[in-house]
């Protein structure tokens, strides 16, 4: 990491505090801003395929009780569950689930678009 001026960083720091990041789910959480006018939006669930269905049952199951999520009865913003198997290191097959907020949540937010400089000299 010489590349970095003024910075006493190294590889090993780098890592352990990526790791510790990691492990804590509540590390991630976000303020994300919304529109003055924005209005809940609820989409209906994703068909799963039924060889997935036990697997990503047992998937949220594991996610409530690492409190990443919180079971509720009803969510004004009901984002679709999206499974998706991917290889480990170790070559195992494991499920990961994402919310699909492209229809529910982005079209909500608050976007800060910078202009991007030109290449032409002004």
């Amino acid at each position: 990491m010489s590349h970095l001026y003024g910075t006493n960083l190294n590889k090993e720091d780098c890592l352990r505090e990526a790791r510790e990041v990691r492990s804590d789910p509540s590390s991630s959480q976000h303020y994300w801003p919304f529109k003055p006018d924005a209005n809940p939006v609820f989409h209906k669930a994703i068909p799963v395929p039924i060889a997935v269905q036990e697997d990503l049952e047992s998937a949220l199951q594991a996610g409530i009780k690492r409190g990443i999520w919180e079971p509720t009865q009803f969510n004004a913003y009901g984002t679709p569950a999206v499974p998706f198997r991917k290889k480990t290191s170790q070559g195992q097959s494991c499920l990961r689930v994402y919310g699909d907020y492209s229809v529910t949540i982005n079209p909500q937010l608050e976007t800060r678009r910078h202009q991007m400089h030109s290449h032409t000299p002004l």
